[in-house]
């Protein structure tokens, strides 16, 4: 038996959630560091294990606080963002800000 991978185990909740809600397809952003590259590579692999496909993944540069260049890419995916981020904190400003 695998071992789940991070991404895996701590989104496994919000993308059952997002399947169960209907959604089709979804973004991945994430820091650029290992754990975020580990984390975002397990999500991508359980969302299309659930039928969710990715559309967008992209990483942001470590220590960003200003999300609106990344926010601004994953406005023009056809999707709703499905994530947890170490900084999600700074994304309502963001995403505020591009609409």
């Amino acid at each position: 038996m695998r071992a789940a991978t991070p991404g895996e185990t701590l989104l496994e909740g919000l993308l059952d959630l997002a399947a169960k809600k209907g959604l089709k397809t979804v973004v991945v952003i994430y820091e650029d560091d290992v754990g975020g590259r580990a984390v975002s590579q397990g999500a991508i692999e359980l969302a299309r294990k659930k039928g969710l496909q990715v559309v967008f993944a992209d990483a942001f540069p470590q220590g960003t606080t200003d999300f609106f260049a990344i926010l601004t890419k994953v406005r023009t995916a056809p999707a709703a963002p499905v994530g947890y981020l170490d900084r999600a904190a700074s994304l309502p400003v963001a995403s505020t800000l591009i609409g």
